[in-house]
């Protein structure tokens, strides 16, 4: 039995692995601030960097190397580089760090315009794109106002009222014919009457 099976067997498998995964996460923050300090002393760092981990088989790249230096800088959260497909990641980004901090660590909430015009709470991190488009401006959360105005600008946002089809027909003998279904007269009148 290995000596890490051994430290699994006593410790509860969720606390370890939640456990290693925030270890790692303390690991890229200092790597991401040291990275910082490295490359304001010698700008040839990031490259030097970028060849070495090629040299070692460590997928990181000039991508890797420039959200690092975000992490590092502050001005990107690092949960955005950890998990790139993050829902509204791309939107997240853009804000100041502060409030980057609020939504993903926090789960701060806002106010997001329904069609009918009423507004609810939402989590930015739960919304759809076309809700994303609604709340996000660029860098900021876009207020009840201007929400309103972006869905004026944007008609699909509201969603086109659907007219009804013909899907009917009339047939010999007072029947009426919906959908597939044939109805009498009566049963037509008695349908109209409960509404």
């Amino acid at each position: 039995m290995t000596k890490k099976t051994q430290i699994i067997k006593k410790v509860e498998p969720v606390n370890f692995i939640l456990d290693e995964i925030a270890k790692s996460l303390k690991h890229i923050f200092t790597a991401a601030s040291a990275y910082v300090k490295l490359i304001d002393r010698d700008i040839e760092f990031k490259k030097k960097l970028i060849e070495k981990a090629e040299e070692k088989g460590i997928p990181f790249g000039v991508r890797d190397a420039n959200w690092l230096e975000q992490i590092g800088r502050g001005n990107v959260h690092w949960q955005l580089y950890l998990s790139r497909g993050h829902a509204n990641g791309s939107y997240i980004r853009k804000l100041p760090f502060s409030e980057q901090k609020e939504i993903l660590e926090n789960q701060k909430k806002y106010q997001l315009l329904l069609t009918e015009g009423d507004h609810i709470q939402v989590d930015v991190t739960k919304i759809s794109r076309e809700q994303s488009k609604q709340i996000f401006g660029n860098g900021y959360i876009r207020d009840l106002a201007e929400q309103k105005a972006y869905q004026l600008e944007n008609p699909a946002v509201l969603g086109k009222p659907t007219e009804a089809k013909d899907d009917y027909q009339i047939m010999s003998g007072g029947k009426v014919k919906i959908g597939g279904i044939i109805f009498t007269r009566n049963q037509i009148k008695h349908i109209l009457l409960e509404m």
